[in-house]
């Protein structure tokens, strides 16, 4: 389950003044990864974060994009939910999400090669860190920064890109994560 949970504060003025906070949850519509020297796997059902010696030892990184088409009101926490899949790492996997700020985040669906879209999505404002050592099968939750609320923030009406990378490579193997079919905010 891939999730973006946005809480949204909207005042509401009754006899008495009042906040609710109204809780979003949006599924992403694109998802994939790509790794170091560029290649894209897109069109997935999974994600790989880590390293993958299968082809030769490679660095995965991937990426999610929700669609905040019709999200108003003043956001207040972004919560994002992943459900793990399958681990090559017995100790757990450090792993960080990061901003997409290369451009055109409904491009990142085809096939196309970039490097420099592999680097972005590791690399500038780092919405959250997470230590996964969560079963398989189950869902974990991260709790995003306040990079990652101004982002959505400014976002609305538009496409939402976060790029997951992982913290620390051994350079020689499979200290990999898969994340499963559904994630959400």
């Amino acid at each position: 389950m891939r999730l973006l949970q946005i809480v949204i504060a909207l005042c509401l003025v009754f006899q008495f003044s009042a906040v609710r906070a109204d809780i979003i949850v949006l599924d992403d519509i694109e998802r994939g990864e790509f790794i170091s020297t560029g290649s894209n796997f897109d069109g997935t059902d999974f994600m790989v974060v880590g390293e993958n010696a299968q082809f030769g030892i490679s660095e995965y990184r991937s990426f999610l994009t929700f669609d905040l088409t019709g999200i108003t009101g003043n956001i207040v926490s972004v919560q994002l939910d992943l459900q793990v899949d399958n681990y090559n790492e017995t100790n757990g996997m450090n792993v960080s999400f990061y901003d997409f700020v290369l451009g055109n985040d409904a491009a990142l669906g085809s096939s196309l090669v970039s490097i420099p879209v592999f680097q972005d999505l590791g690399s500038g404002n780092q919405y959250g860190q997470a230590t996964i050592n969560t079963p398989i099968g189950q869902t974990f939750s991260v709790m995003l920064n306040q990079f990652a609320i101004n982002d959505v923030d400014a976002k609305r009406g538009s496409l939402f890109t976060i790029g997951i990378a992982a913290d620390q490579l051994q350079g020689f193997g499979n200290a990999n994560i898969r994340f499963d079919r559904d994630p959400s905010v």
